[in-house]
């Protein structure tokens, strides 16, 4: 039998434990952003604590021309910008954006950002092939 889920679990947790895993994990990537980057923590000082995901439309958005402009301040031990919340020695990957529209951005994947990029990937082609395999299924 063809599986429906990738990640069961997850995928068919009630909605009530799904909104408490979401806003643990945005406030811990939040306490994250403000304790380890400069950039973050000027620009999340007077953003107010989430207590729900509705709170999110309170929080400031980020530019992409914030993020180059913290690239070019070139701070020794930040060369990916003031934005940078890891040490250098946690980057294992870097990759960029085009730059069509002037200077390319560059982006640290540390370990974890590494796994969970390779797990939206692996969601992204379970959901396009899904209805193949339902269909190869069924015949």
């Amino acid at each position: 039998m063809v599986s429906r889920y990738l990640e069961p679990r997850l995928e068919r947790a009630p909605r009530a434990d799904m909104r408490r895993l979401q806003i643990t994990r945005l406030r811990k990537q939040l306490s994250h952003a403000r304790a380890h980057s400069p950039f973050y923590r000027r620009k999340l000082r007077p953003a107010p604590r989430l207590r729900t995901l509705d709170d999110l439309r309170r929080l400031p958005f980020t530019t992409k021309d914030e993020l180059r402009r913290s690239q070019e301040d070139h701070v020794p031990g930040e060369p990916f910008g003031r934005h940078q919340a890891v040490p250098l020695s946690e980057i294992v990957q870097v990759v960029s954006s085009s730059g069509t529209t002037g200077h390319p951005l560059y982006y640290a994947l540390t370990a974890a950002d590494l796994e969970l990029w390779r797990q939206m990937i692996a969601a992204v082609f379970f959901t396009a092939l899904l209805p193949l395999k339902l269909m190869a299924a069924s015949l």
